[in-house]
């Protein structure tokens, strides 16, 4: 019994602990054999459960984190190939018919909050708010309304100054498609900040998958 102690102890003590240790000391000293192998194999059970629970939790981060990557890179390329596209867009004349400083609960927690890349959003670590700004014009005799301020970030108080109710616009239309619009053109870094925040993502979202499975197993 004192050999099969000594042979087993460093595993039991490494994997289960001194209390199991004690235990299974006792049964074998018992000539219990039966009910000290009962309780390693039910610690052993409870140990590869405790062990799957936590490789699938992370498996459903990492998958989680590739998904926002991927919706971030895709976020990003529709800001970036608008943007670009947005300086050569004829422009038309529209008018505003509503404009108004929204939210103001915090980030994150429903409501008004929420920052909307192009849409009149601005960040920040405090309430958050949108600028509501609509606007309605004419292409080729048919009629638009749209809410889109910029692919470019900006302030939103100073854009609901800007863009008042009533208020004459030039309105510039995708030649293709007259229904996506916006008031004011070009690109800053808000797209390239998106690809940044992508890669990250997708990079992180592999090394963790390669920790599951590849260190995991060694």
């Amino acid at each position: 019994v004192e050999d099969c102690l000594e042979s087993i102890r460093p595993r039991i003590l490494k994997y289960y602990g001194r209390m199991i240790m004690k235990r299974v000391e006792t049964l074998l000293r018992g000539n219990k054999t039966e009910s000290a192998i009962d309780i390693l194999r039910r610690k052993k059970l409870m140990r590869f459960r405790y062990a799957m629970k936590k490789k699938l939790g992370g498996i459903v981060f990492s998958l989680g984190l590739l998904l926002g990557g991927v919706i971030l890179l895709i976020a990003g390329d529709y800001i970036l190939t608008h943007a670009k596209e947005s300086v050569n867009w004829p422009s038309t004349d529209g008018v505003i018919i509503f404009s108004k400083v929204v939210g103001g609960g915090s980030r994150g927690g429903g409501g008004g909050g929420g920052h909307r890349i192009g849409s009149g959003a601005m960040g920040g670590g405090g309430p958050s708010y949108r600028a509501r700004i609509h606007y309605k014009y004419t292409v080729n005799g048919k009629k638009y309304t749209s809410h889109r301020i910029s692919y470019k970030e900006i302030d939103v108080h100073a854009a609901v100054k800007r863009y008042p109710k009533g208020k004459n616009v030039k309105v510039y239309y995708r030649p293709g498609d007259p229904s996506t619009a916006a008031l004011e053109t070009g690109v800053d870094f808000l797209p390239y900040l998106l690809y940044v925040l992508a890669i990250a993502f997708i990079l992180y979202s592999f090394w963790k998958f390669y920790s599951f499975f590849v260190r995991g197993k060694a």
